[in-house]
This record gives C-alpha cells, sequence and structure tokens, in this order.
C-alpha cells in the first residue's frame, strides 16, 4: 500500500469544529492517519470534490444550512465514489432505510462511538478492497496489453489455437507459413501446416497439453506452408488463455534469433504507438518526468502542448474506423513536418497528440501551437475516396522551477485544452495554461502556486506561545508556530491551512529548515539578553525523513553558541508512526546532538505507548481532543488516567487547547507540569511574555 493510501481524507459536515475533531480523533485511535475538511458551504463542497479526491464522508443530518442529503447528491453528482455515512440524531429503522435509499454507506446514531468507529473500519476496509481490485484489474489490462505487443514485435512463430483451429497468430507465424490475411489463418487447422509424418506425434503431444497431463511438450516436426515448401522446426505446446478462453499456445523454431536484433525491436515496439509510429504515452510521460526533475533542479524551463483534435468521435463516426485511423496518422505526418525531428512527439491517447519542446517562456510555444492548430484547420485529409476536415484545440503548459509534478504539468496543459473548447469558439484554438488564472480561487493547484511563491519569497514568519508551568516553576518554554502571509492582504494563515498542502507538494523541508534557522537566530538574541529560554520547534515529516537534517541542525546549532537542550524538536505522533524506519535515526540522531524530542498529538494508545521502545521522547504533549472531552466527567477521568499512565513512563506532560479556568483544578490535581492554550496567551510575535505572573 502506497503512503498516501496510508492516509485517510476526510470530508466532514458537522455542526461544531469540536464535534468534527472528535470523529477525527476515533480515526486516529483505529490507527488511520487522518486529513479532514470541514464543509461550511455547498459552494465549498463543490470546490473541493473537483480539485481533491476524498476516502469518507461523515455527515449530520443537517448542519450549518445544509442536510446530509445534499452532501450525497453532491458526491454522486461529482462522479466519485467512495463511502458516505449519516450521523442521524434517531437510530431508528425509518430513518436507517432513509438514509440507505439516498445512497448513504449506513445511518448511525450520533454519539454511538464504537459502533462508528466499527462502521467507519469496515467501509474503509471496504473502499481499500475495491481500490486494490481497481489496480489489479489496471494491472491486468496492461499486461494484457504489454503481452500483445511482445507477441506482435515477437521473432518467434507464436499461435494459438483451440479445437485445434488457429485463434490468434503473429506477424512472424504468418510470415513463416507465408500467409497475408490474418483470417485466412483463422480457418485453417493447425494439422494443415504440419506433414503427416508429424501428425501423430503432434495430436498426441496435443492431447496432454489440452487435458493437462503436461505443462510443455517439444519436439521437432516438418513443417509446411501456404506455397507447399517444406521446412524443418522445433514445435513447443503449451496451455493458455487467449482472450478468455482456454486454448493452447504453438511456437515454432527454425533458426537461433538474433538477440540484439531482437531487443532493438522490442524498445521500438514498446516505446512507439503502432498506428501513427510517433512515441506513445508510457514514453513521453517518463519523458516528461525528466523534464520536470530538471526544472526543479534548476535547468531549462519546457512546454507540454496537448492538441486534442476536436470532434473527433464524430469524425469517426462519419468516416469509420479505417478512415479516422488516415486522419491520425496524417496529422501525425503533420506535426512531425511541423516539429522536425529533434522534437519528442507523442500519441498521447486516442485523438490526442503532445509534444515536449524547449521553452524559456510560453511565447514561442504559443506561436508554434497556433501554426499547429492553423494548419490543421487548412489541411484537407485524403480518406479513400472521400476529403476529410478537422480542427484542434491545443493547450499549453511552461514546466519550469515550481512545477509540483509531471502530472499536473500535463493536467494543466489538458485544462488549457478545456478552455479553449468552453470558450466561445468551441475548439479550433490556443491557450497557455496561467497558474495564477486557471487554477480557480479555491482550487488545490491554486494554493499550492500561492505556498512556491510564499516559499520563494519567504512569505513566512514566526510566532511564539507561553508553555506555562502549573508547578510553580518560571522556567522560560515557548512553542514556535509558523503563519504564512497572503500575497494580496495583511491575513496570516496559521500552519493547518498550509503545512499540509506544503507536505503534499513536497517543499515541507524547505520549509522546516526556514522556520528551524529563524527559531534559532531568535533564540539565541533572546538568550543573550539573560534568558534562559527553551523553544519548542514543529517540523513535518519531510524532516523526519531527512538523513541529513541532523547534521544540517548540529553546524547551526554550534554556530548560534546555543545550549543545544534549548531546542526542542516536536514531532506529530502519526507521522512518527508512518516513518518509523527512517524516523526513529532522525530523532536519535537529534538526540544525540544534545537536543530535545517531543511527541505532540499524542493519542495515548497502546500502539502510541510502543514508540516510547523505539527511541526517547523528552516530552509527551497529548492530542486536543483529550483537553476538549474535559467538559464531561468521563472526559476527565480519561485525562487523569492518560497523566498518569505517561508519568508512570516518566514522561514529562504538556496539556495543549487550555481554553478555560474549569481546567485547571483538574490538572493540577492529575501532576500535569505544562499547560498552554488561549486562556494564557495567544501566539504573539516576540517573546515576551511574563511568566513570573503566572506563579502558581
Amino acid at each position: 500500500m502506497s503512503k498516501e493510501d496510508d492516509i485517510v481524507h476526510l470530508l466532514l459536515l458537522t455542526e461544531t469544529q469540536n464535534e468534527g475533531e472528535q470523529l477525527v480523533s476515533l480515526l486516529r485511535n483505529r490507527g488511520y492517519a487522518t486529513r479532514a475538511h470541514h464543509i461550511s458551504s455547498s459552494d465549498d463542497l463543490e470546490s473541493n470534490l473537483q480539485n481533491r479526491e476524498w476516502d469518507l464522508l461523515l455527515a449530520q443530518s443537517e448542519a450549518h444550512g445544509m442536510q446530509a442529503k445534499a452532501c450525497i447528491e453532491a458526491v454522486k453528482g461529482s462522479g466519485k465514489h467512495f463511502p458516505m455515512i449519516i450521523l442521524s440524531p434517531n437510530g431508528d429503522s425509518e430513518t436507517i432505510t432513509a438514509g440507505l435509499q439516498m445512497g448513504a454507506s449506513d445511518v448511525v446514531p450520533v454519539g454511538e462511538d464504537e459502533r462508528i468507529s466499527l462502521v467507519i473500519q469496515r467501509e474503509l476496509n471496504s473502499l481499500a478492497d475495491r481500490k486494490r481490485r481497481i489496480r489489479a484489474e489496471n494491472s491486468l489490462e496492461e499486461i494484457d496489453k504489454r503481452c500483445q505487443l511482445l507477441l506482435h514485435s515477437s521473432r518467434d512463430a507464436i499461435s494459438y489455437v483451440h479445437d485445434g483451429m488457429h485463434i490468434y497468430a503473429n506477424e512472424t507465424y504468418m510470415e513463416m507459413f507465408g500467409y497475408d490475411d490474418p483470417e485466412e489463418l483463422e480457418c485453417t487447422p493447425l494439422v494443415d501446416l504440419i506433414q503427416p509424418d508429424s501428425l501423430t506425434e503432434l495430436k498426441e503431444r496435443l492431447k496432454k497439453v489440452s487435458t493437462g497431463g503436461s505443462m510443455e511438450e517439444e519436439f521437432d516436426c516438418t513443417c509446411v506452408n501456404a506455397g507447399g515448401s517444406e521446412f524443418s522446426g522445433r514445435m513447443f505446446l503449451s496451455p493458455a488463455r487467449y482472450d478468455g478462453e482456454e486454448c493452447t499456445q504453438v511456437l515454432i523454431r527454425t533458426s537461433s534469433v538474433d538477440s540484439a536484433e531482437f531487443e532493438e525491436r522490442l524498445k521500438e515496439a514498446t516505446s512507439h504507438d503502432q498506428l501513427t509510429g510517433l512515441y506513445n504515452r508510457p514514453y513521453f510521460s517518463a519523458a516528461v518526468e525528466k523534464a520536470v526533475a530538471q526544472a526543479q533542479g534548476g535547468g531549462d524551463n519546457m512546454a507540454l502542448l496537448y492538441v486534442g483534435l476536436d470532434h473527433f468521435d464524430k469524425t469517426r463516426a462519419e468516416l469509420g474506423m479505417a478512415g479516422g485511423d488516415r486522419i491520425l496518422k496524417q496529422v501525425a505526418e503533420l506535426l512531425q513536418k511541423i516539429f522536425g525531428n529533434d522534437k519528442l512527439i507523442a500519441r498521447f491517447a486516442d485523438d490526442v497528440f503532445t509534444a515536449l519542446l524547449p521553452a524559456q517562456d510560453g511565447t514561442k510555444a504559443v506561436e508554434l501551437g497556433t501554426e499547429i492548430q492553423k494548419t490543421i484547420a487548412e489541411q484537407l485529409f485524403d480518406v479513400h475516396d472521400k476529403t476529410g476536415r478537422a480542427t484542434a484545440s491545443v493547450g499549453i503548459s511552461v514546466i519550469d522551477k515550481l512545477t509540483p509534478s509531471a502530472n499536473e504539468a500535463t493536467t494543466r496543459a489538458h485544462s488549457a485544452v478545456e478552455k479553449v473548447r468552453e470558450s466561445e469558439s468551441g475548439g479550433n484554438g490556443v491557450h497557455l495554461y496561467d497558474p495564477a488564472k486557471d487554477a480557480g480561487a479555491g482550487g488545490s493547484v491554486s494554493q499550492v502556486e500561492k505556498l512556491q511563491r510564499a516559499v520563494e519569497g519567504e512569505r513566512f514568519k514566526v510566532m511564539f506561545q507561553p508553555v506555562i508551568s502549573l508547578m510553580g516553576e518560571t522556567e522560560e518554554i515557548y512553542e514556535a508556530t509558523m503563519r504564512m502571509l497572503e500575497e494580496d492582504s495583511d491575513d496570516e494563515l496559521p500552519p493547518g491551512k498550509f503545512l499540509e498542502i506544503a507536505a503534499e507538494a513536497g517543499l515541507g523541508a524547505q520549509i522546516d529548515r526556514w522556520a528551524t534557522l529563524n527559531c534559532i537566530k531568535t533564540l539565541a538574541s533572546h538568550r543573550a539578553k539573560g534568558h534562559e529560554t527553551t523553544l519548542f520547534i514543529n517540523l513535518t515529516h519531510a524532516s523526519l525523513t531527512d538523513a541529513s537534517f541532523a547534521g544540517w541542525v548540529a553546524k547551526a546549532v554550534k554556530a548560534s553558541k546555543l545550549p543545544p537542550e534549548s531546542l526542542v524538536y516536536q514531532f506529530r505522533e502519526m507521522e512518527v508512526v508512518n516513518y518509523l524506519k527512517k524516523g526513529k535515526e532522525t530523532l536519535n540522531a537529534i538526540r544525540d546532538i544534545g537536543c530535545r524530542i517531543c511527541l505532540k498529538h499524542f493519542q495515548g494508545s497502546d500502539a502510541s505507548f510502543d514508540l516510547f521502545n523505539h527511541f526517547g521522547s523528552d516530552f509527551i504533549k497529548i492530542d486536543g481532543s483529550f483537553t476538549r472531552a474535559m467538559d464531561k466527567p468521563e472526559g476527565k477521568e480519561e485525562m487523569r488516567g492518560l497523566v498518569k499512565r505517561l508519568q508512570s513512563a516518566e514522561k514529562t506532560v504538556i496539556v495543549p487547547m487550555v481554553e478555560n479556568a474549569n481546567m485547571i483544578p483538574t490538572l493540577f490535581s492529575a501532576g500535569v507540569k505544562f499547560i498552554q492554550g488561549y486562556y494564557f496567551q495567544a501566539p504573539m510575535n516576540s517573546m515576551d511574555f511574563n511568566f513570573a505572573g503566572e506563579e502558581s
């Protein structure tokens, strides 16, 4: 299973944020790494359904003026397929039946956490099985295509025989026996291609293979081609399936095969489209991946051109399959003339051609795209006795250092084609994809672009929130938290709004190092004024899995002359679990420097405590869901039990999100050493909190 499959992408429709976080906590307690989005409106739901893939919808019957039924209809209308669970105040059979009829996977009464957990686990397991089945089916289809391609290009003469009759033969086999028409050979029995003195042995060997008595039979025989000429060969028989039908594979060899020539032919066949002779989609996609990697590493920009023939289904219906193929071949020839031999051109899909060419910006690419569009529109295509016409929409995306992935580069060029087709012309035009305009205000691509520009321009700031001692100590401790500055306003985005996107876009490590360096500089300046301050620094899994991170930290600490123990690096428990092998090495290396470690969002499960067996953690910051649950007696008992267990493990406990004074007596009596939250102080621009004034 991929790392992405390990993360549950969750849509939530709940009346309050706390209710949603409790559901997230349920999933985390089941061992699921969770990325949740709280639905705020129907427009918000539509936007997220368009721009991201989701694994689960948990919806209260009604919240924020929206009903669960409307959410389910929106999901079904988007064409997405994932489990949808309604959380209803009623658990009667009529409510459950109504929910199932509208398309929900299940209806569960609100408050039945154990049942909700079990239903979620069942549906996510079912979703995982469905994904695996789809992957297996796609893989099988790809393997079938590859096998067909290998058969077609093989230097070995191969055919498939059912009940003694040929049902398939590759070109080498047809050439060996002198047949030009595949249909003619399909009507020919295998025995007609063998001399009578070899027939008895052939029939015996065929019987063994077809009845399961042997997995392979081979023997020497005398063959006869269509012209009556005889030749000697060695025949190999084995059981097989072709087009879903049980049959026998027949392979005939007459001489040794030039392996070098065969490899060359095979390479040619697997990288080129059989109809047009251009490169095929897998080859082109690999080239785009290479171009993106080079651009991200500071190499030259490239332009990706996506040429889609307009209304080609209608053209093919009018001219027939053969006529449509002739147009595709002639379009391929036009593109080769326009681009020349030094450009990478491919047939990307049935009616789509793509090209990759150097481009410092999109201007030259647009000029070339316009030439392609006009040339195709003006061309009269020869289709047997008819004349065909075609038009094309050309989309262009520039591959530069901000392009997040090869898939995104191709998607952008395709989106540009759709822009042309959505315009008044309905196609037959050219559009250059502009990330700032075309991604959409709420789209994930737009957010990635904003984040990339923020990284380039260092549009971040660090704020500091005090961590307060409940034991009467006046030790100065702060937690550093990031803010991203919006481009067009003075708004500041909290880390929850951009760090997840940063991780997915591969920018986490860069942001982590920026934050660490700025925190070290600020702390060194602050301690130089006589303060004995400790600073907690939050990091993403990008640093956790970076083998060079600890060495970089060691150099930064040494240069700053800070005592290493004044720095505490803070990681999410779930990310440590997901990247335990590499993470263990990084965490141990950080502790070897003398810095300390804190696990945050600690869930308190048995698996959580098992982490201590792998590495040392100096602080444990309990997940905020435990703090929010303290408004109920059972929540207070759960907090006391967790703190007691952590104290037995000799861990220093921090409780976050303390928002009112009513929580403090319970936390004090439980023996909690440190707390933090907006009740004491929101994050500040500088480290100037009066810790002496908070002495208990």
